[in-house]
């Protein structure tokens, strides 16, 4: 037989290859301190970074070249610098600090680590702890656990938090009830944007008091409280906006079926549902909602919705006037109102 050229190239299955190796050595430079020594005065070269690093040379110029391609350094001749982005999701003193996000996947690394991806997709079950049903079982029976899960979370939050209540009009709006709200996060951008409303986080007393030192950071105590329960027992407290930022990706529908329809119980007449969530696409192919919900398969009981899957949850609770808009990144928001 005559040896042809394939039809396509080979890019896409090298690709994955390779990112294997690339995404791991970015939590890497993180847990090693690359981006905080960024920040630090001085100018900074392979060599002063090794020194101050304490890696050998080729294994510097591998994290630094990886970073800098995914965009997080800058490179000047032959010294370096934090990019933009770098500046405000990798240093420790930005409001939008990513890194505890990070440090809970390297925590808990086995759950990207092939054998328990496997076993997860295997018998969709979440692998995050042995003895546990999921990250939150996880999180009720040991609360050091849950109160750094909650940090983590106000790490993934903050910089979202201030863009989704600038796509939202929340002006005949005064009281906003974060359910499951961890840090305050939301609430916190919310009430930033808009002076006049007020806030209730619902969480775990645990969670509560986490959430009251970020409210207090942020001087905002007078408008945002916070009120412990449990979202599957207790009732809500009076509110009329619920809203509900990566709650329902963590449930099967069933059960966000449940709460949509508990908000729509407890809502006033002309009320208002707000979730924020990465959606998938209409063809389900776009790569940020495939990534989170192998994520929720690993850790939870959960995955990412359809914009048209949450419509019709909504519809079937009784909401109407509902619109999905982007946000920002990889994330939109549902809005729905209760009948007047």
């Amino acid at each position: 037989m005559r040896l042809t050229p394939p039809e396509t190239q080979d890019t896409h299955v090298f690709d994955i290859t390779l990112n294997l190796f690339t995404y791991p050595a970015v939590l890497i430079a993180h847990k090693l301190g690359l981006f905080e020594t960024l920040n630090q005065p001085g100018e900074w070269s392979v060599t002063s970074l090794s020194s101050h690093l304490g890696l050998a040379p080729r294994a510097m110029n591998t994290l630094l070249n990886v970073s800098t391609a995914f965009g997080f350094i800058h490179r000047h001749a032959s010294s370096y610098a934090l990019s933009a982005t770098g500046k405000e999701y990798l240093v420790k003193t930005s409001p939008y600090y990513f890194g505890d996000f990070w440090n809970l996947m390297i925590d808990n690394a086995h759950l990207f680590a092939f054998e328990h991806l496997e076993k997860a997709v295997v018998t969709n079950t979440p692998q995050f702890q042995k003895d546990v049903l999921d990250i939150f079982d996880a999180n009720q029976k040991n609360q050091q656990q849950g109160i750094k899960f909650t940090h983590a979370m106000h790490s993934l939050s903050m910089a979202q938090a201030c863009f989704w209540p600038r796509c939202i009009d929340l002006q005949a709006d005064t009281l906003l009830l974060d359910i499951g709200g961890g840090s305050g996060a939301h609430a916190i951008g919310a009430l930033a944007q808009w002076p006049h409303l007020r806030a209730v986080v619902f969480d775990y007393a645990a969670i509560c008091k986490v959430c009251e030192h970020y409210v207090s950071e942020h001087q905002l105590t007078e408008r945002i409280t916070t009120h412990s329960g449990d979202m599957w027992h207790d009732p809500f407290p009076p509110a009329d906006v619920h809203f509900y930022s990566n709650v329902l990706h963590d449930w099967p529908p069933e059960k966000a079926a449940f709460l949509i329809g508990k908000s729509f119980d407890a809502l006033p007449n002309n009320g208002r549902i707000l979730l924020h969530e990465v959606l998938y696409n209409d063809a389900k192919d776009n790569l940020a909602a495939i990534a989170y919900s192998l994520m929720m398969l690993s850790a939870t009981q959960g995955q990412q919705f359809s914009a048209q899957e949450l419509e019709q949850l909504l519809i079937d609770a009784g909401f109407v006037c509902i619109k999905t808009l982007k946000t920002s990144g990889h994330m939109s928001i549902v809005s729905a109102y209760k009948p007047g």
